[in-house]
């Protein structure tokens, strides 16, 4: 693995979660869209955030030069939910066709992950599926795995216990079964990336808030079982770190990009890669 290193990133300007309220700031609320993406741009980039952990509605951000600048923000449907807390993972299926990954709330039950679908360029946007009604499950990450197969994973909590649980769809998201567990034991949680390999096997990364870790699982079988843990970083100071993004290369080397904390005291918290390569672990 090659050392991990920091890059600078363009971040969209709106109303947006903050950990802390700025006294005087002054943003605009989102407004409703009213044009078409189109999302096979070759410098396409969407960004999808919430407003507020505190149940709200959801915005989005789009960009056509590779988030130098964005266009936005606009205003998520909330699609019948009582709240959407919106973190960005897409499908994109064509020119006008796509579909989101979120978390929202419905009036009877805890935060739960869903689907929703817009075939015309954002303009409008249907629900399509609930991945997991009926318990905590947020964060959704998913991945193409043939032209009607998506798998997808959910950060899942049970008081101070996390883990991640997998979940298959064989009819282009309709409706979803859950088929495994890839990890566990991961302290207070974390959320997920999914990747579909060049050789066809899906990869999660997460960060593991028990042990400060980054990590990794392959699977062969479309995420029914999985490989070994296999480990990314482990000189973590704290619990507060992860939040995983990864591509994979034409080298096929894998790109794994988290926020990161080596020690309390420290410096402050920053953005990290390790490079890997999944050609080279066993299937």
């Amino acid at each position: 693995m090659e050392n991990p290193s920091d890059k600078g990133a363009f971040v969209p300007q709106g109303e947006t979660l903050l950990a802390q309220p700025v006294p005087g700031l002054k943003i605009p609320r989102a407004k409703d869209f009213d044009g078409e993406i189109d999302f096979t741009h070759p410098d396409f980039a969407l960004s999808t955030r919430m407003y507020s952990i505190d149940k709200d509605e959801s915005q989005f951000f789009y960009s056509y030069d590779r988030g130098k600048t964005w266009n936005g923000p606009y205003r998520f449907p909330m699609l019948g939910m009582k709240s959407i807390t919106a973190r960005t993972n897409i499908i994109i299926n064509g020119k006008r066709d796509c579909m989101a990954f979120l978390t929202g709330e419905l009036q009877d039950s805890p935060e739960c992950s869903f689907m929703a679908r817009t075939t015309d360029g954002a303009k409008t946007w249907r629900f399509v599926s609930m991945l997991d009604k009926g318990s905590l499950g947020i964060m959704p990450s998913a991945a193409r795995v043939s032209q009607t197969e998506i798998f997808a994973a959910i950060r899942r909590e049970d008081g101070d216990h996390g883990w991640i649980s997998g979940h298959f769809s064989c009819d282009n998201g309709e409706t979803w079964k859950q088929v495994s567990d890839p990890a566990g034991d991961l302290g207070d949680g974390n959320p997920p990336m999914v990747l579909c390999l060049l050789d066809g096997r899906i990869c999660i990364t997460y960060g593991d808030r028990g042990k400060y870790q980054i990590c990794a699982r392959l699977s062969n079988d479309g995420g029914k079982s999985w490989g070994p843990e296999i480990l990314l970083r482990d000189n973590g100071g704290s619990h507060d770190l992860g939040y995983t993004r990864t591509v994979q290369r034409p080298d096929g080397k894998a790109v794994t990009v988290y926020y990161f904390w080596e020690r309390q005291g420290g410096p402050e918290r920053y953005i990290a890669a390790t490079i890997w390569d999944p050609t080279k672990i066993s299937r």
